[in-house]
């Protein structure tokens, strides 16, 4: 069994679910939108990883949830969840990887080959990796 979970939250985000798109016992494919939970920010996706049956159901439709909480079970197809599971971690180290190089390039080459010698411009250069990786981690959570 599978459990299908909420995505990691930011703590201290409200969320609901908005909608479910399946009934218990529906097959359900790999990337399939099984449900959409809604924050006071965003309207969230949540994909089925596998190809299977949805077993059982844990939340209704209006009910508050909470980060990592688990929405409902998928009996996953024993032939397809391996390759499901090895064709996503192919897919998010691509992506990850990608991600990484745009990243780099885009930091100024006199960021790169400063050397960071005062206090005040050591802080610069911290928030400006911490603003590149607060991006990528944005973009990989809500791509």
């Amino acid at each position: 069994m599978l459990d299908i979970r909420v995505p990691e939250l930011p703590e201290g985000t409200i969320a609901s679910l908005l909608s479910i798109r399946f009934n218990v016992g529906d097959r359900v494919e790999a990337e399939d939108c099984l449900f959409e939970i809604e924050t006071d920010k965003v309207i969230l996706e949540v994909i089925a990883p596998a190809d299977g049956v949805v077993h059982k159901q844990m939340v209704g439709v209006g009910e508050s949830v909470t980060s990592k909480q688990i929405l409902c079970l998928i009996e996953a197809d024993k032939d397809t969840y391996q390759e499901d599971l090895a064709h996503a971690e192919v897919h998010l180290k691509e992506s990850i990887k990608t991600q990484v190089l745009d990243v780099e390039s885009s930091v100024p080459s006199t960021l790169k080959n400063s050397k960071v010698n005062n206090s005040s411009n050591r802080i610069q250069a911290t928030m400006v990796f911490c603003a590149i990786f607060l991006i990528l981690l944005f973009v990989l959570v809500f791509s």
